[in-house]
């Protein structure tokens, strides 16, 4: 029978992989969840956690909101010409580049570049001339686990690696240090095991797309 996780197991499982049934540890058990999901955002980049949106630029405008949950961007394109279909890559520079460049933020023109701006927004530089529609790729935290929201996509995909990065975060608190190099050692296999696993994936649809063209 396949494994599911859910919050409630999840918490479950912690409990019994720490022995420890105190008022004080299981009332931190949120907490340790929430600091894993943190870790495993920081730390994988794979298909799972990505998500695409699509939008349009507002012409004279030069902030851009990011997506909720937006952690790192994978890449910032936008469609030019008569149908809008030919599409341009942003390329990504620091904020002050983007600053030096376009320094007067009336001034518009087709974009070129973007920054972050800060942790929930993007600056263009040139401020867009036009509605151009974009496209923008990006890795996400996903959405925290609680009793309300009870599954994500690591409990559906990936609960080994949830549960070692919970029990990860968990030795600091209990100051288990002999832990440590267990749970990270755990962590370590399952993140590289789902890593690989997302590499093969992507192997095979570029194989795909390749044989495509030449049929």
């Amino acid at each position: 029978m396949t494994y599911i996780m859910t919050y409630s197991s999840l918490t479950t499982t912690l409990e019994s992989y720490l022995d420890r049934l105190d008022t004080s540890l299981i009332s931190e058990i949120p907490t340790f969840i929430a600091l894993a999901e943190n870790r495993i955002a920081r730390e994988s980049k794979v298909l799972g956690l990505r998500r695409t949106v699509v939008s349009a630029f507002v012409a004279g405008i030069n902030v851009v909101d990011k997506p909720q949950r937006w952690h790192s961007t994978a890449y910032f394109n936008f469609g030019t010409g008569a149908t809008s279909t030919t599409r341009k890559w942003l390329k990504k520079r620091p904020y002050d580049f983007c600053r030096y460049y376009a320094p007067d933020g009336t001034a518009t023109a087709e974009p070129l570049y973007y920054a972050d701006y800060d942790y929930n927004h993007f600056l263009i530089a040139p401020t867009p001339d036009a509605a151009y529609p974009f496209e923008l790729s990006y890795f996400e935290k996903v959405d925290p686990l609680d009793s309300v929201n009870t599954s994500n996509w690591l409990t559906l995909n990936a609960p080994d690696l949830l549960l070692y990065a919970c029990l990860l975060e968990t030795a600091p608190y209990l100051k288990d240090d002999e832990r440590v190099a267990v749970w990270q050692a755990s962590y370590d296999r399952a993140l590289a095991s789902l890593s690989a696993e997302d590499q093969q994936q992507t192997r095979d649809l570029r194989i795909n797309k390749a044989e495509g063209i030449r049929a």
